[in-house]
């Protein structure tokens, strides 16, 4: 039998916390839409597709780490995930066109996927 993983309030809480920033950007994607649509003058369709990549993102990394979570070090797992998703958010702030926001949004997806497996 598995001993059970005891957590200080404060630790619950920093792992309630790093959960929670990584998911900000993901979590405001659907009412982006609109506003993807408008500021990069294309179609809804192409909006959803970038929305979509970034699910796609976040299912790969989830999937991926999840295996992983145990031989890793998650605090290299969290540093480099909140790096790549800094990094990438700056990349779709400055995107040209909604294809090149598409793919920033796949490496963000990815970390954010590894971020939760391993919380």
């Amino acid at each position: 039998m598995q001993k059970r993983l005891k957590l200080t309030p404060t630790q619950l809480a920093a792992l309630c916390l790093v959960l929670l920033l990584s998911f900000a950007a993901s979590l405001g994607m659907a009412f982006n839409l609109d506003a993807i649509v408008v500021s990069f003058n294309t179609s809804d369709t192409i909006a959803g597709m970038v929305a979509s990549t970034e699910m796609a993102g976040i299912a790969m990394g989830t999937l991926l780490l999840a295996r992983m979570s145990n031989h890793l070090d998650p605090h290299r797992v969290y540093w480099l995930g909140a790096l790549t998703i800094v990094v990438a958010n700056f990349a779709s702030i400055i995107a040209p066109d909604a294809m090149w926001l598409a793919f920033s949004r796949v490496p963000a997806g990815f970390a954010l996927g590894a971020v939760s497996a391993t919380v």
